[in-house]
């Protein structure tokens, strides 16, 4: 769960993963964005998906699980969320499922 990826690959798993009226998670995750460190110069306006920032799974998956309202729309978007972010990564869907669980469960 500590493969970075880049927060424009995540940026869009998320929101393919996310149903229209959970847009609230979309929005955390983009001031989240924010937060993280960019490598190279950081320009004012630019949007903060095209700059060249990652998250780690596990950080990704944490801030899923915060952020998720419980019920049975949290497990839809977390199987979703797998399989998008499994498609733009090289680690295989197997890991990040167990990975993306264990920190779910917590």
């Amino acid at each position: 769960m500590d493969t970075p990826i880049l927060i424009s690959s995540v940026h869009e798993a998320v929101t393919q993963s996310v149903p229209y009226d959970a847009i609230y998670l979309v929005q955390a995750f983009y001031r989240e964005y924010q937060t993280l460190p960019a490598e190279g110069e950081a320009r004012w306006g630019e949007d903060v998906t095209k700059q060249k920032r990652y998250m780690t799974l596990g950080h990704l998956f944490k801030f899923a699980a915060a952020n998720i309202q419980p019920g049975l729309e949290r497990t839809a978007i977390l199987e979703r969320l797998i399989g998008h972010i499994a498609s733009r990564c090289k680690v295989p869907y197997d890991q990040i499922e167990e990975g993306a669980k264990a920190i779910f469960k917590k």
